[in-house]
Parts: structure tokens; sequence; C-alpha cells
């Protein structure tokens, strides 16, 4: 355990620890910690644009079949009825 007040550094008395360690610990500590924030902000960023995509695709109007009602409903029928219609034609 040490107490660092301003620019000193006091240590308990019976504990050889050098500064040196300390700060070699502080700075390894404070590495993890910014690559974890690093890794946390890139998910977070991640996630705001996919839900962005997502809103964006919802927001889209729907396309607008070109096809009229008839149409479809001539296109349902079979081979069999087009040719009986051929022929009734004729």
């Amino acid at each position: 355990m040490y107490f660092n007040i301003g620019s000193h550094l006091f240590l308990p008395e019976g504990d050889d620890y050098s500064k040196t360690e300390f700060d070699q610990q502080a700075e390894e500590l404070l590495s993890e910690g910014n690559n974890l924030l690093n890794r946390l902000r890139l998910e977070q960023c991640a996630e705001a644009q996919l839900l962005a995509a997502m809103q964006q695709q919802a927001e889209l109007p729907k396309p607008v079949s070109k096809k009229s009602p008839q149409k479809d409903s001539e296109e349902k029928k079979t081979y069999k009825e087009m040719m009986e219609e051929l022929a009734a034609k004729r």
C-alpha cells in the first residue's frame, strides 16, 4: 500500500517497493482500462450504426406493384383455361 500526495510518494514502514514498480503497475492498469474502453466504444458505435440502418430501412416506402388487379387474375389462370379462351376467340 502506498500513499501519493502531490508529487511525493509515502510508503508504509516495512515495505520496500520502488516508485518505478508502482509506475509500471499503474501504466499496465491504465493500458488495460483504455483497451477495454476502446473496445466498448467500438461495440457501442457498431450497435448505433446497426440501429440507424434498421430505422432507415423501416422508413423506406414499400415498392408499389405496377400490375393492375386484372392482370393478377389473368396470371392465375391455368394453361388449359388460356387455351380454351384462345379457341373460343377464334
